[in-house]
Formats: structure tokens, sequence, C-alpha cells
């Protein structure tokens, strides 16, 4: 995936970007594909419109590892990671588990300290020193994988083709010339805005449902 490439300039937009994102998101809630500014350039007319989400309560007595675990069990595993294991599997008839959910072990890490779980640059601390006697050292030592499409890749393909013609919509609400340009600049390779055109991308085939 983009978001683990040991490209610091990449790694340093991603940093930027988020602290762009940052005010306009609340307590555990999932990120945002764009600032207000940048939204509000994109389509003005929802100027004023639609909800903030809720935050969920501040948990003021944990550190900031745990806050991060927090955010992660309340929102990126439920409504990202665990939801496409589960409709991936019931897609095909399977039953999954996920061991290390089990509430025991979720208890139990939340009770042990920061320097128990990260070491430096080395996170899953815990995890590696316990089993690395059992699993060999290039899967142990190996970076973190994911599982996410490339489409970063394809816009800058037929994607980014088919994109284009998709702004020829009549009627369109987006200010056409911004998303061009949000295209154009990733397909220079200066930035990586795939997932910010994709969900532009959807809403333009949306546009074309048939009624």
């Amino acid at each position: 995936m983009v978001h683990h490439s040991r490209n610091l300039i990449k790694k340093a937009h991603l940093f930027a970007d988020s602290v762009r994102r940052h005010e306009s998101e609340t307590p555990y809630v999932a990120p945002l594909m764009f600032s207000n500014e940048d939204f509000l350039k994109l389509v003005p007319s929802l100027a004023g419109c639609g909800h903030s989400s809720p935050g969920l309560p501040s948990e003021t007595d944990l550190d900031d590892v745990q806050k991060m675990m927090m955010a992660d069990m309340l929102v990126y595993l439920p409504q990202d990671i665990l939801l496409k294991v589960d409709r991936a599997s019931m897609a095909y008839s399977l039953e999954t588990r996920s061991p290390f959910l089990d509430s025991e072990v979720v208890r139990l890490a939340f009770s042990m300290p920061r320097y128990w779980h990260r070491k430096g640059f080395c996170g899953k601390r815990m995890l590696k020193e316990s089993f690395s006697d059992q699993i060999p050292e290039n899967i142990w030592r190996r970076r973190k994988q994911g599982f996410g499409v490339p489409v970063n890749h394809w816009f800058r393909g037929r994607l980014g083709e088919k994109f284009q013609s998709l702004l020829t919509q009549t009627g369109l609400p987006l200010q056409t010339k911004k998303a061009q340009q949000l295209l154009s600049i990733h397909c220079s390779g200066k930035r990586d805005y795939g997932y910010q055109l994709w969900s532009i991308y959807l809403y333009l085939l949306w546009r074309q449902r048939p009624l």
C-alpha cells in the first residue's frame, strides 16, 4: 500500500494532508477524504449543507498509544478492516475468526504500558518477541503489507481517461476544473490523490445510474 512506502517525500505529503484535514475531523471518526477548504473548492454549492459526524467522548486517562488503539478498535476495525473481511467471507460462505480480538486479549493489551507495545520505531513488540522463536525471521521482520486496491495506478492509465469522460456530464455540481487539476497533479506523480479521485469517480458513475 502507498501508506507503507519508504519514500520520505510521499510520507511527508501524507502527513501534511492529514494535518490539513485534522480540523475537519472529530475524535474517533474515520478520516475525511478532503479538508473543508478543498471540499468547498470542489463543490461550492454544498457550503453550509449537511451535518458534522458526532465524535465519541475523549478518554482522558489514556496515553497517546492507547488512544490510537482505541480509535482503531472503535472505528478502523469495525468500519473498514472487519467489514471487508465479513463481506468477502460471506460472499464465499466462509466463517472467519479474529483471535487477536478475543475480549481477554484486548483487555490484556490495553492494560499494558506503552513501552510494551512499541520499542523505538518497532511496533507489535509483544507479538514479535513472543513468537520470534516460532516464526521465521523473514516473516516477522518484513514490512507491513496491506490489501489496498491500486487506484493510484489505475488513474494514471485508462481509469483516468474514463474519469475525464465522466466529467463532461451536464449539470454537474462539481467544479470540473478542480477535479481535472487533481487528476493532472496525480498523473504527474507529484501527489497521490488516488482515493480522492476514486470518491469523485464513484459519484460520477452514480449520476449515470438508470432512474
